[in-house]
């Protein structure tokens, strides 16, 4: 899903924040992935931003500590299982 540009004076409901954090969510699991090329900074920043102003700060850094996590695992379970070359 593309990321679409929210303007900071419209109010902001649970279905939007939602749909806010899933794009931004996307973006992150891209970012982990090396495939970064194609996001706009600016457009996740202005949208984290956004979610914090109103007052969906808990649900971005909840995401985002979710997320993180998941892909430390991931990599962790990837060291444990790469025979050591030694």
């Amino acid at each position: 899903p593309s990321i679409r540009q929210f303007r900071s004076g419209d109010p902001m409901d649970e279905k939007e924040s939602n749909r806010t954090w899933e794009c931004l969510k996307n973006a992150i699991n891209q970012i982990h992935q090396h495939n970064a090329s194609s996001l706009s900074f600016e457009e996740l920043y202005r949208n984290a931003y956004n979610l914090v102003l109103h007052k969906y700060g808990e649900l971005l850094y909840n995401g985002v500590q979710g997320v993180v996590a998941d892909h430390l695992k991931g990599v962790a379970q990837s060291c444990i299982e790469c025979p050591d070359d030694r």
